[in-house]
């Protein structure tokens, strides 16, 4: 079994962490206020499910938004 590659980044990153928080308790919701400069970000969940060992932006929790 081929175990898989890692692409090392090589310099600067093409994005900046804004924030966000770590988790929410099963059948609770939670949001963020951002005060957003004009540009293009993108949303996503990094929590993993337990059942598959995938992250949430794995199964499409992940949206990209334009501030103008």
């Amino acid at each position: 079994m081929a175990l898989p590659s890692t692409v090392v980044a090589v310099g600067q990153q093409p994005f900046q962490s804004i924030g966000g928080f770590q988790s929410v308790d099963p059948g609770n919701g939670a949001w963020s206020t951002l005060d957003l400069t004009p540009g293009d970000y993108v949303f996503f969940c990094n929590l993993t499910v337990a059942q598959t060992g995938r992250r949430h932006f794995e199964e499409g929790m992940l949206q990209q938004v334009t501030v103008r």
